[in-house]
C-alpha cells in the first residue's frame, strides 16, 4: 500500500553560511518530508559512506535517510506545532557530529475542526455573485456612456495638442529661417561696415553693433516663443493623461497596506487614488533621564538636504537593471544586454566575480546610494545575482529578511555577478537577474515598472500625507489643524506620479521608507477577467450599437 507523502525538493543548507531558509508546513500533518541538498561554503557536499543523519528542532529530532546525496527528513507531528522555530540537519559518524546552518520551520495553524457540522450555502452564494455581477454590468453600461463623452473630450484635447505641435513646427521653421537670415545679414553688414570703417571710423562700427544686437533680440524672442509652446504641449499632455486616468470606465476596487500585491488589475491604467499616509514613531524606549527622538516618513538625502519618499509599482521582477554595466573580474567578462540579461564568457578562478552591475561594495549606507529595500519580515527569491547591503554577507537564493537583524529592511547598495566555481568555463552564458517576492522562483521577465521619487523640505508626520487633489499631486500637512497647508509637487514629480500604473497579472506597490507607511489606493479591475471569474461560463459585453448589455453563453 502506498504512503501519502509530500516531498519538498528545493531546500539548500550550508555548513558555513546562513541564507535563512524558510520552510512552510501545516499543523498536525504527518506526511511532509524535506529533501535537502548540503553545501560546504557554497559547493556541493559529498556525504561520506557510513554517515547517519537526523533533523533537530528544539527538543525533538527524527532519524533521516540519505538518498542521491541528499537528506530526506520527515516532519513529525511533534515538530508541527503552530509557530516559528529554528531547525538544523545533523550528520554523525561515530563520536563526530557536524550541523548545518539553521533554517526556519514556519507551521501554520490548522483550520480543521473535527467537531464542526458540515453546512452548505452554495446556491445563496451563487445568487449573490450573479446579482452583484449584473449590478456591476449595469454600472459598466452607464460608465460606458460617460466614457464615450470622455473619449470625445480626450480627442478634442489630442486635436489641440496636434495643433500646438504644428504651431511649434512652424515657429521652429520660422526660427531657422530667421537665424539664417540674421547670420547672413550680420555677415553682410559686417563686411560693408568694415569697408566703411576704413573711411568713416568708429561711427560705422557702432552701427554694425546695433544691427547685431537687433538680430540677437529677434532670435531670443523666437526662442522664448518656442519654449512657451513646448510648455503648453507638456501641460496638454498631462491634462490628457489625467483625463484618461480618472474617467476610464471600469470596475474599481480599493487596496490598503504597506506592501500591496494586486492580482486582478488591468494593464496600463493609472490609479484613481493613491495616498501615502505619514507616520510618527519613537526611535527607542523612552526613559525619565533621556528623551527619545521621533521618526517620520521620509529619508533625508544628505546631498540635497531634502526628505525623499520613493513609490514603486512594478510586475513580478522587482530588480530594475536600468543603468547596469558589465566588466571583468576573476577570469569572467560580462556585458549587460538591452533587456537586462547578462552574457558572460571566460574561465572562473574561484575568486569572487566582483563585476558590480549596480552600486558597489561600500561601508557607507546613505540615503542616496540605496538601490532598493527588501522589506523586513518578507522572503525573496534572488537568482543570477548577489545583493549586498554595505559590506554585510550577501543576499542570494531564498532570502528571509530577519526583522530582528534588519528592522528597517535589507538596504541594497550593490548588485554583483553570481559566483563562479574555479575552472568553470562560460561560453556566451546568459544570466537572468531577478528578485521575486516569495520563496518560489516564478521565472525571469524583463523589469516592467516605474518609481516616483517625491522630495520635501520636511518629513511626513502622522498628520501629513502624500495625495492627489483635483488632479494635482502634493503633500498635505497638518491635516485637521488650523495650520493645514498644501504643497504641490514639482512638474517632474507630477509626471512621475502620473506614470505609476497597474500591470496585468501581478502588480506590486510599495515604498522604500524604513517605517513602511500605509498606502491606500483605488485601481481599475480587469473587467473581462472579473466577470468570467464571477459568472463562470457566462460572458458579458457592451453592444456598441445601442450600448446595451449582451450576455453570451
Amino acid at each position: 500500500m502506498s504512503e501519502l507523502k509530500i516531498i519538498k525538493d528545493d531546500i539548500v543548507l550550508d555548513f558555513y553560511s546562513s541564507g535563512t531558509e524558510v520552510v512552510y508546513a501545516k499543523q498536525g500533518d504527518t506526511g511532509r518530508v524535506l529533501k535537502i541538498a548540503l553545501r560546504e561554503a557554497g559547493k556541493e557536499y559529498q556525504i561520506p559512506a557510513g554517515v547517519t543523519a537526523r533533523i533537530a528542532c528544539g527538543t525533538f529530532w527524527n532519524e533521516c535517510t540519505i538518498q542521491d546525496n541528499k537528506v530526506l527528513a520527515p516532519l513529525s507531528s511533534d515538530m508541527l506545532h503552530s509557530g516559528r522555530r529554528p531547525c538544523q540537519i545533523e550528520l554523525m559518524m561515530g563520536d563526530a557530529r557536524v550541523s548545518t546552518a539553521n533554517f526556519i520551520l514556519y507551521t501554520e495553524a490548522s483550520a480543521r475542526d473535527d467537531n464542526a457540522i458540515m453546512g452548505s450555502n452554495k446556491y445563496g452564494v451563487l445568487d449573490g455573485l450573479i446579482d452583484k455581477a449584473f449590478n456591476d454590468a449595469e454600472q459598466t453600461g452607464k460608465d460606458a456612456e460617460q466614457t464615450a463623452a470622455d473619449r470625445k473630450a480626450t480627442g478634442e484635447d489630442r486635436g489641440a495638442v496636434a495643433a500646438d505641435r504644428r504651431a511649434v513646427e512652424k515657429i521652429n521653421n520660422d526660427f531657422t529661417l530667421t537665424a539664417q537670415q540674421a547670420v547672413t545679414d550680420v555677415n553682410n553688414a559686417g563686411q560693408t561696415q568694415t569697408q566703411r570703417v576704413n573711411t568713416a571710423g568708429d561711427t560705422q562700427v557702432s552701427r554694425v553693433q546695433a544691427e547685431g544686437s537687433i538680430q540677437v533680440q529677434n532670435v531670443q524672442a523666437a526662442a522664448a516663443e518656442i519654449a512657451a509652446d513646448r510648455e503648453q504641449i507638456h501641460t496638454n499632455r498631462d491634462n490628457v493623461a489625467q483625463l484618461q486616468r480618472t474617467t476610464a470606465s471600469a470596475i474599481i476596487r480599493e487596496a490598503e497596506g504597506s506592501f500591496l500585491t494586486l492580482e486582478d488589475a488591468v494593464e496600463g491604467k493609472g490609479y484613481r487614488k493613491l495616498d501615502v499616509q505619514g507616520m510618527t514613531v519613537q526611535d527607542g524606549v523612552p526613559a525619565p533621564e533621556a528623551e527619545v527622538p521621533l521618526k517620520n516618513v521620509g529619508v533625508l538625502n544628505p546631498k540635497t538636504g531634502k526628505y525623499e519618499v520613493k513609490v514603486t509599482a512594478c510586475k513580478n521582477n522587482l530588480l530594475d537593471m536600468t543603468g547596469a554595466k558589465g566588466g571583468t573580474a576573476a577570469g569572467i567578462t560580462t556585458v549587460v544586454n538591452p533587456d537586462g540579461t547578462l552574457t558572460s564568457n571566460g574561465t572562473g578562478t574561484g575568486a569572487p566575480v566582483a563585476v558590480w552591475l549596480l552600486g558597489k561594495y561600500t561601508a557607507d549606507i546613505t540615503g542616496d546610494n540605496v538601490l532598493m529595500v527588501l522589506q523586513a519580515g518578507k522572503t525573496y527569491y534572488i537568482s543570477d545575482v548577489v545583493l549586498f547591503m554595505g559590506t554585510e554577507y550577501p543576499a542570494q537564493y531564498k532570502f528571509f529578511v530577519d526583522p530582528e537583524k534588519h528592522p528597517e529592511g535589507f538596504k541594497v547598495t550593490g548588485v554583483r555577478h553570481a559566483q563562479i566555481d574555479s575552472g568553470t568555463v562560460l561560453t556566451n552564458k546568459v544570466y537572468y537577474p531577478r528578485v521575486i517576492l516569495g520563496d518560489k522562483d516564478t521565472g525571469w521577465e524583463p523589469y516592467k515598472g516605474r518609481t516616483a521619487t517625491v522630495t520635501s523640505d520636511r518629513p511626513l508626520t502622522q498628520w501629513d500625507k502624500l495625495t492627489c487633489r483635483d488632479g494635482v499631486w502634493g503633500c498635505l500637512y497638518d491635516i485637521g489643524k488650523d495650520t493645514e497647508t498644501w504643497t504641490p509637487l514639482t512638474p517632474q514629480e507630477q509626471s512621475a506620479m502620473n506614470a505609476l500604473c497597474s500591470y496585468a497579472g501581478t502588480t506590486h506597490i510599495w515604498t522604500d521608507d524604513p517605517l513602511q507607511p500605509v498606502i491606500s489606493l483605488e485601481y481599475t479591475v480587469d473587467t473581462e477577467t472579473y466577470i468570467r471569474e464571477t459568472l463562470g461560463g457566462l460572458r458579458l459585453s457592451i453592444n456598441p450599437n445601442d450600448m446595451g448589455l449582451d450576455i453570451n453563453y
